[in-house]
């Protein structure tokens, strides 16, 4: 939720700055480290909206992926490309669940559907959405659900678990049964244990988490 609060307050601050049109512009959060994406007219408003990015508490670094795009400058927006576009963003946006998401354009017009399990997480793809070039405009059709099934829930987990670059899962067993969850397998050392532990620990829909982990110290 700290990724969320973060950027909502960036998108505030772009929004209320009368020297810039941010009505284009994208940003990816994670861990304080900004991405701003999607588009301006000129490279005064790239280095503006860099500049305001830079002044929200809680910003350690800001990389700038925005592009100048002159009124009226020919570029590639076919719906293949904007798809491929999107695609990548979600892929880096670590509040996007993209394994849970489809997508479809036409004519610029994007569709997204799906299932997510916070709100936060189906307004993180509003605000990726706005920051992609040639998107026109765009419907989201994300539920916000919990998991209702064993396989949902055991899926959202490893989806969760891989996305964590300091976790190695290869050696990880997950089983699901209701509410309860049962982490098995041999595991790296006890930081990742107690990293599991609590990950798992704090999803929505799990109960109560059993530990058949065994790890080794190196």
């Amino acid at each position: 939720m700290e990724n969320m609060t973060l950027k909502n307050e960036i998108l505030y601050a772009l929004d209320q700055d009368p020297e810039i049109d941010a009505s284009h512009i994208g940003i990816i959060v994670d861990d304080g480290i900004v991405t701003l994406t999607g588009r301006v007219h000129s490279l005064t408003d790239s280095v503006h909206a860099m500049n305001v990015t830079k002044k929200v508490s809680g910003v350690k670094a800001v990389a700038q992926e925005i592009q100048v795009i002159e009124h009226n400058a020919k570029t590639d927006n076919s719906d293949e490309t904007i798809s491929v576009k999107i695609t990548k963003y979600f892929e880096r946006d670590t509040m996007v669940p993209e394994s849970q998401i489809q997508i479809s354009v036409r004519d610029g017009c994007v569709t997204v559907t799906g299932y997510v399990e916070w709100l936060y997480q189906k307004n993180a793809i509003e605000q990726v959405l706005r920051g992609v070039e040639g998107v026109t405009d765009y419907t989201n059709q994300v539920r916000v659900q919990l998991p209702n099934t064993d396989d949902q829930m055991e899926a959202l987990i490893s989806s969760r678990i891989a996305n964590v670059d300091s976790i190695d899962s290869d050696g990880l067993n997950i089983a699901v049964h209701g509410g309860e969850v049962t982490l098995g397998g041999v595991i790296e050392n006890r930081k990742v244990h107690d990293k599991l532990i609590d990950m798992v620990s704090l999803l929505p829909g799990v109960d109560k988490v059993i530990d058949h982990m065994t790890f080794v110290e190196f």
